[in-house]
This record gives structure tokens, sequence and C-alpha cells, in this order.
């Protein structure tokens, strides 16, 4: 096989309105998108049957996700809150996993129960000099501990830089 070049699995040409199993990196990794907002409504399957359905939409640019009982059960342990209003801003880890149905193993898009870890900060990348500029602009780093995990001597790297 050519490993020179990046291959297009027979499933990235699936074209569908959602995202699905084929939707996932090829390397294994799980995906992280935060909810915009759930909603329930019309979804035409595969066999132009339209069903009423439970969407997540995403902040980031992803098509939607059609939410099960339990990717809702895996939202409502991780977040403390069955009522899909509260989801909004909710970040999600999303996997595949092989699942049976009517007797056969498909692959399905699983919702692990719990929030996604925050990224580590880590010097020399990007994100540490945005939040140099930051800091230097008169604000503390709380907004970037939101969004990252900062260790001690990273945290003080960024407060001596931003001096």
């Amino acid at each position: 096989m050519n490993n020179e070049k990046e291959l297009t699995h027979w499933r990235k040409l699936v074209n569908t309105n959602y995202i699905g199993a084929y939707s996932m990196p090829t390397d294994g990794s799980n995906i992280v998108l935060t909810i915009k907002n759930v909603v329930r409504e019309k979804v035409k399957g595969e066999n132009g049957k339209e069903e009423e359905c439970t969407v997540a939409y995403f902040m980031e640019d992803s098509k939607p996700m059609i939410l099960n009982r339990t990717n809702c059960k895996a939202i409502t342990t991780a977040y403390k809150t069955p009522y899909i209003e509260e989801w909004s801003g909710c970040k999600v880890e999303i996997t595949v996993a092989n699942v049976k149905v009517a007797g056969e193993t498909v692959e399905a898009l699983r919702i692990l129960p719990k929030k996604p870890a925050k990224p580590v900060l880590k010097k020399d990348t990007e994100a540490y000099n945005k939040a140099v500029e930051y800091v230097k602009k008169g604000n503390d780093l709380s907004k970037i501990k939101e969004k990252y995990e900062i260790d001690a001597v990273t945290e003080k790297a960024i407060l001596d830089a931003a001096k």
C-alpha cells in the first residue's frame, strides 16, 4: 500500500446530513465538540422515512449529531442535568464503539459519560504565545485556565514573559 499520501476511506464519501462513525478521524482518535443547542426535529432516514429525533448542533464547523438514549444519558452523567436546554456550551467527547443491532455488529458514535479533559498549555506553542499577549494587555489568566490546564512552571513563565 502507498503510505506517502493521504488515502481516502470509502466511508468519507458517504453524503449524509449528520455525523456518523464514518466522520471520525481515521487514526482512531476521538473528537471534542461544544453543544450549541439540542432540538427535536424530523429526520429523514436512508430509506426516505421521516421520524422525530433528538439532534445536537455544535458550535464548531461540524454536521449535527442524532442523539440516541445512550448518548443523552452520557451527557446527563457528565453534566449532572437531564435538561437539554442546559446542555448548551457543554463540551462532549465523541468516540466510535462497536454495538450489536439486529444481530449484526456495527460502528456507532458514543459520547463519553464525562467532561473532556482540558488540553495542557505547553510552552513554545501558538496557544502559549497568545496567552502571553493576552496577559500583556492587562488580563489575568483566569479565562485561559478555563480552557487549558496550566502547571505552575508554565504559569510563571507566561507572567514573566508578559512583563
